[in-house]
């Protein structure tokens, strides 16, 4: 979406997690939000269902217990405001 002289774009994201083994586990996902130095692009709604956010670093941590054969979806989403003229910038999303 554009609005005037900035570009918003959402990234949404689904982690398929499944136990193939015949055993219960504990498991812990990693995931990282954008760390953002450049103060003219703007990070909004940002979603992790059931994770811990550190904001300082941008992890993103699930942890749970895991039975097996069972699997879960893990969903990360997050918003970027940018300059147009900062498009190069934004990278490996």
């Amino acid at each position: 979406m554009s609005v005037g002289n900035y570009l918003s774009q959402k990234y949404a994201y689904i982690i398929d997690v499944k136990n193939g083994k015949s055993m219960s586990i504990n498991l812990v996902v990693y995931d990282q939000i954008p760390f953002i130095i450049n103060k003219t692009v703007k990070l909004d709604d940002i979603k992790y269902i059931g994770a811990n956010y550190d904001k300082k670093t941008g992890l993103v941590t699930w942890k749970f217990d895991f039975n097996p054969n069972e699997t879960k979806k893990l969903n990360l989403s997050f918003k970027l405001t940018y300059p147009k003229d900062k498009v190069g910038d934004i990278m490996g999303l």
